[in-house]
């Protein structure tokens, strides 16, 4: 169960501490609003100024000041228990860090964390110091990352964490207020179990050591208590089977390793249990077979890997289950025939290549984003450059859409396109892989829709254009792609009007 050990009562078990600690009858004493002193406590980082009662326990408006005046914790006790929300700033106080309430010591409600920019990175709702609701985790940029759910904070049963996971122990005893560890030491080297707490008092790892070296379990959590990863060491090296766990109790990853280097069979998972990989792995490098799957559970590539790299035969599949490509590898390079098909099944690329390098005949499948028809162009590679005629043809009438040259991967000349029923499309001109000169475009009835000029691939001069019958539509001039002077423009019953721009292309 996740308790307020993380967040509440060791921030006050702290607290509490520090209120007995350097005050006497003689300090001079200024009444608080709801009883009891003000106190203030110097400390080595910085002062801690809140109230306490005669009974030595603090009640009231508390804050922690850094070296520098700048409040960097601020929040309130009742009676001795943290109540009320509290806020704390990253280094200097300008920024919030994690904010949070209290209700008689426990953390209720929704908690927030923020990065050194003031960006959400997580946040975490409790109900009587237990973890309830959905816990989000983001990204520098706000976006979710993971998450976790745990037992309704409408006070539904109590959340148990999955079988075969460890909880971090529910214990501040050992922790000064500070983030460290602690544990003994033997010849000036440590020995025994060591345990470390982060800053809140939550036990983040534990284990033993021999001669100053890790040996045996160890542990590690996350702050609320959630397993991170654990396994064995022999010799401060990972030895034997570990296991990793996601946020939310489910395993993220389960191998071995032998002299710190990851060996034999791995298994990792989706956050949600389903399988994402089985793995092979030798001396610290992927060897062996490797099947991988997409979060709905089918298959998403599968191929071996020899010393890191993948190598032979290796295919994936789209989420739906369908082909996605398939094809060899020679240490980590793409060689021989290649085919890739889309998630309907349709055909996408194929050819083939000598070391990564596309090599020979190749044919590639488009959509045609007017029409939604699909093309199939035919050409050729010389070790991944492509040189001469390129062939495109309308895939269900079988008729000609273009044919374009290259040269060193660039094309180049004279080029014409087709309709399916074979009207001309567009007529233009390519210079080192640039429109150049002047381009016509056509509607499949044969009327001309536009017509203009490019100089490397950016419109130039005069520009016209027409409807479907014949009609002008609009005209005006280019330079380097920005409209200039004045534009005019006929509606579909001829009614004109006009629009002048300026250099840089904006309506004047």
């Amino acid at each position: 169960m996740i308790t307020t050990t993380r967040l509440g009562i060791a921030t006050a078990v702290a607290l509490l501490a520090l209120a007995g600690i350097g005050c006497n009858d003689e300090m001079e004493q200024t009444p608080c609003k709801g009883g009891g002193f003000l106190i203030e406590l110097p400390a080595m980082e910085g002062t801690y100024v809140y109230c306490r009662l005669p009974s030595g326990v603090p009640h009231g408006e508390y804050r922690m000041d850094d070296r520098y005046g700048k409040t960097v914790v601020a929040g309130a006790f009742d009676n001795g228990l943290a109540t009320s929300t509290w806020t704390w700033w990253h280094e200097g106080g300008l920024v919030v860090s994690q904010e949070g309430s209290y209700a008689q010591g426990l953390a209720d409600g929704s908690w927030r964390g923020y990065d050194e920019n003031g960006t959400l990175r997580w946040e975490h709702p409790f109900a009587g110091g237990n973890g309830c609701g959905l816990w989000l985790d983001f990204d520098e940029l706000g976006d979710a990352v993971s998450e976790a759910t745990y037992a309704p904070c409408d006070g539904s049963p109590a959340w148990e964490p999955p079988e075969g996971i460890t909880m971090a122990p529910a214990t501040t005893d050992g922790w000064d207020g500070v983030a460290g560890a602690t544990g003994a030491y033997k010849d000036d080297q440590r020995t025994g179990i060591w345990t470390t707490w982060n800053q809140l008092g939550a036990v983040i790892a534990q284990g033993a050591y021999e001669g100053g070296k890790r040996e045996g379990p160890w542990h590690f959590w996350r702050g609320d208590g959630m397993p991170i990863e654990a396994g064995s060491f022999a010799a401060d090296e990972r030895t034997g089977e570990w296991t990793g766990w996601f946020a939310n109790g489910f395993r993220e990853w389960q191998g071995s390793y032998s002299a710190d280097l990851k060996t034999g069979n791995w298994n990792r998972w989706w956050p949600d249990g389903i399988t994402r990989s089985n793995e092979t792995w030798k001396d610290g490098l992927l060897d062996g077979s490797f099947e991988g799957f997409h979060p709905n559970g089918n298959a998403e590539s599968a191929g071996p890997y020899r010393d890191g790299r993948r190598h032979g035969h290796w295919t994936s599949q789209w989420d739906n289950g369908l082909p996605a490509s398939e094809g060899d590898y020679i240490d980590d390079f793409r060689d021989g025939l290649w085919m890739w098909w889309d998630d309907h099944g349709q055909p996408q690329m194929e050819g083939a290549y000598v070391m990564q390098n596309p090599v020979g005949d190749w044919k590639m499948w488009v959509i045609d984003t007017a029409t939604g028809l699909r093309m199939v162009g035919v050409g050729s590679y010389a070790m991944g450059i492509i040189n001469g005629i390129w062939t495109y043809t309308w895939e269900t009438a079988g008729t000609l859409e273009s044919e374009i040259l290259y040269i060193d991967n660039l094309r180049e000349g004279p080029w014409t396109s087709y309709w399916p029923d074979g009207t001309v499309r567009t007529i233009g001109y390519f210079l080192t892989g640039l429109g150049e000169y002047t381009w016509q475009y056509f509607y499949e009835n044969g009327q001309m829709s536009t017509e203009e000029s490019y100089h490397q691939a950016q419109r130039f001069g005069w520009s016209t254009s027409w409807y479907e019958d014949g009609n002008k539509k609009a005209e005006g001039k280019y330079h380097m792609n920005y409209k200039q002077g004045v534009w005019t423009y006929w509606d579909e019953e001829g009614n004109e009007t006009s629009e002048e721009f300026d250099d840089w292309g904006y309506p004047k």
